[in-house]
């Protein structure tokens, strides 16, 4: 059997919870999230560690601890616990790659990660993890040095992880906590990019500050994401506006334009910037399938519309779709589904709702977060005046998140009544306040010709203004429509047929009261032969065509348009 995956066995078998982790790392997992993923079930353990050659994580906590004793770095931990360990009991020791070693214990109490609590002595526990058994780094082997047990703490064991021994060291306070972690560590690096350090010594400060301080330390491979961030956004002595200090800066313009500037990344390009973006369309239209179908590119960073995305997680807030209709939705477009894509179902109006600590919750969990969706804006919003300075306010305080964040925020919201196709971004409802503060706009509408082909508009601070004409297919996924002319070459008098039924919704009567009430230039017996040769085109525009029983001299036919409608129930 692979030795991995027999040492990942035993530990499930202890009941301790295990995941890969990569090829000669300690750091970089496998999975999503080995907070959430790490399991005891051996069939899941199997296909992970059956046919790879992957590293073994081990989480601790919920009854294990280890002491972690390192010697590296001119640091001996060795030193640090020697005088400890003979009132230790006997139990199961690792030899680390570095000349280390792991202390297993069991426990009766939670014991947290602490870092540092002696010089190379490490605790980890609830909300950690170590390196098992048979995992390899550069050729040197996690392996078990005895045969003994995992011991259970004694009040020796419990005084020198709590810290409670008169000879300690000064304990290590202010740890950073799991939710501010990607924060103060990113604001570390800007701060010492603006002094002109070089990456490499950014990346040695920021790694030793999340060893030393951060309540549970963020993987190598997140720390590595922090300092690209950085380094890709912000040029190198010239710190970013929303991490100064003061907010107020006196520059010259002359020596401004001499400064190179790379340019914020657009999360769809042309589409959906950095930011806050508004997405209005009218109701079922369509609109949730889009903005799913568009989280979802974001989330496997696969290409929205032809266009580009930059591949992260994404948060989809639902205030009006259960989780049946969500997962209808989604099974309907039959493709792959993005496991970095989440939803949370939060009650409407909710006062207790604040977005900024979902925000820094979803970044805890997955730093890689690039859109957070609202679906829809009005009903998480407070009692608002519809005025420009209220609601310009009000959205401005969005985009400051989203760049704060360096992620998208997406709000959905209806559109007026009465549409105005020549200036489509004023259909969003609201003051000019609302679009006056975003960083870009989308506004979905139907086609002016074909009902079964949609609109869509859209603009942005650095985003050309433009339109495009969409389609969807069988599972309700958008793409672009090519053939444009071939629509435009239907019978006039069917595509006036096609928008009656629509405005209408429904119509039942004669052949020759729907020639007059469509103001259609034919006559009964043509229009009859009309919708029996172009069935295709009235189903393709989600019209339903039926002839109830004759009940009188005339034939009396029903048309029916029902949208998405199918999908809704």
């Amino acid at each position: 059997m692979n030795p991995k995956l027999n040492s990942a066995i035993t530990y499930a078998k202890d009941n301790f919870k295990v995941f890969p982790l990569n090829v000669n790392s300690k750091s970089e997992q496998i999975v999503h999230s080995w907070p959430i993923e790490a399991t005891t079930d051996m069939s899941k353990i199997e296909e992970w560690f059956k046919n790879h050659d992957y590293n073994l994580g081990v989480k601790t906590g919920n009854g294990l601890i280890v002491i972690d004793i390192d010697v590296k770095n001119d640091v001996d931990g060795r030193n640090s616990i020697k005088e400890f360990l003979p009132d230790f009991p006997k139990t199961k020791v690792v030899k680390t790659p570095s000349g280390g070693f792991h202390l297993y214990y069991r426990v009766d109490r939670e014991i947290r990660n602490r870092i540092g609590i002696y010089p190379g002595v490490d605790i980890r526990g609830d909300g950690g993890y170590i390196v098992g058994i048979e995992s390899i780094i550069n050729d040197r082997k996690y392996e078990l040095i005895n045969d003994h047990l995992i011991a259970d703490a004694n009040e020796a064991v419990y005084q020198f992880v709590e810290s409670k021994n008169k000879n300690n060291l000064e304990k290590i306070s202010d740890l950073i906590p799991v939710g501010q972690r990607n924060d103060i560590l990113f604001k570390l690096g800007c701060s010492l990019h603006n002094k002109g350090l070089l990456q490499e010594s950014i990346y040695a400060a920021i790694q030793k500050e999340n060893e030393l301080h951060c309540e549970v330390p963020l993987e190598e491979k997140e720390i590595q994401q922090i300092i690209e961030g950085i380094t890709k956004r912000y040029t190198k002595g010239l710190l970013p506006r929303n991490i100064q200090d003061n907010a107020s800066e006196y520059f010259n313009a002359a020596k401004l334009i001499t400064q190179h500037y790379v340019d914020e990344a657009e999360i769809v390009e042309d589409l959906i910037p950095i930011g806050v973006t508004l997405f209005g369309a009218p109701q079922k239209i369509g609109k949730t399938f889009f903005a799913l179908q568009l989280s979802n590119a974001i989330a496997s960073g696969t290409d929205f519309l032809g266009k580009k995305v930059e591949q992260g997680n994404v948060l989809y807030f639902a205030l009006e779709d259960s989780k049946n209709k969500i997962n209808k939705r989604l099974k309907n477009f039959n493709i792959p589904i993005s496991e970095c894509l989440n939803f949370k179902i939060i009650k409407p109006f909710d006062p207790l709702f604040n977005v900024e600590e979902e925000i820094k919750k979803e970044l805890s969990i997955h730093p890689t977060l690039k859109m957070i969706v609202i679906d829809t804006f009005p009903k998480i919003r407070k009692e608002v005046k519809v005025d420009y300075q209220t609601e310009y306010e009000e959205l401005s305080k969005y985009h400051e998140l989203g760049m704060k964040y360096g992620i998208a925020i997406l709000l959905i919201l209806h559109v007026r009544k009465s549409i105005d196709k020549n200036n489509a971004f004023d259909n969003i409802y609201g003051s000019r306040g609302v679009t006056a503060a975003a960083d870009g706009m989308i506004v979905l509408l139907r086609h002016e010709v074909m009902p079964r082909l949609k609109d869509l508009y859209v603009i942005g601070k650095d985003i050309p203004e433009n339109s495009y004409v969409l389609k969807q297919d069988e599972r309700l996924l958008y793409s672009i429509e090519e053939n444009i002319e071939e629509e435009s070459n239907l019978d006039e008098n069917l595509i006036k047929l096609i928008n009656y039924v629509v405005s209408k919704k429904e119509y039942t009567g004669t052949h020759q009261e729907l020639c007059s009430q469509a103001s259609l230039a034919i006559e009964a017996r043509r229009l009859s032969g009309l919708i029996r040769g172009h069935m295709k085109e009235l189903n393709d525009n989600y019209i339903l065509v039926d002839y109830p029983p004759r009940t009188s001299k005339a034939r009396v036919i029903h048309l029916r348009y029902v949208g998405n409608e199918e999908l809704e129930n």
